[in-house]
């Protein structure tokens, strides 16, 4: 009895699956499964979801912690809820998993609440030097159009022409990017 196996040939993937298995991956760890739960409902291994998960992390650029805090919240509803139910139901044992999250649960608010608070102060910072620089590009404008009615006057002045300052200084204007 030969008893030799033949490598199954690789499943054929089409175009955008891998994006699907990321999305369910993110929405399985937000609503709280572990790896090994997710890794079991999309037929892969605990460390091809860990890959996974790591490729979609590094891949994103995180402004700052609230975010994790954010995932990381979402993620402890689901055990806050379970523990708290056992807790409920009489079941002793679950008074110290219960605890452990609810700390967690209280650290992670914490990071969020502050986080979001120097989110509004960097938003008015950002906002406040956006309207500095239309500001200026406006102050720039109006002096560029001072500068073209300037070269325009020199260059209809017969005073200017006379000595040949209009002409001078209507290249000096052109070579500068203002029209005349």
């Amino acid at each position: 009895m030969d008893m030799r196996f033949e490598a199954a040939p690789a499943p054929k993937r089409r175009p955008g699956m891998r994006a699907l298995r990321q999305r369910r991956v993110l929405a399985r760890m937000r609503e709280g499964w572990p790896y090994e739960e997710i890794a079991r409902a999309e037929k892969v291994t605990v460390d091809r979801v860990r890959k996974i998960v790591a490729k979609i992390l590094k891949k994103r650029v995180i402004d700052d912690d609230s975010d994790h805090a954010r995932v990381q919240l979402a993620r402890l509803e689901a055990a806050l809820q379970s523990a708290g139910e056992a807790v409920a139901d009489g079941d002793i044992r679950a008074i110290g998993p219960y605890l452990r999250v609810l700390d967690r649960v209280d650290r992670y608010r914490g990071v969020a609440a502050v986080r979001r608070f120097e989110g509004d102060h960097a938003r008015q910072k950002l906002l406040a030097k956006l309207n500095r620089m239309a500001e200026a590009q406006d102050e720039e404008r109006v002096e560029k159009e001072r500068a073209r009615r300037l070269a325009e006057s020199l260059a209809d002045s017969s005073i200017g022409e006379e000595e040949g300052y209009a002409s001078e200084d209507a290249r000096f204007y052109q070579n500068h990017g203002v029209s005349v």
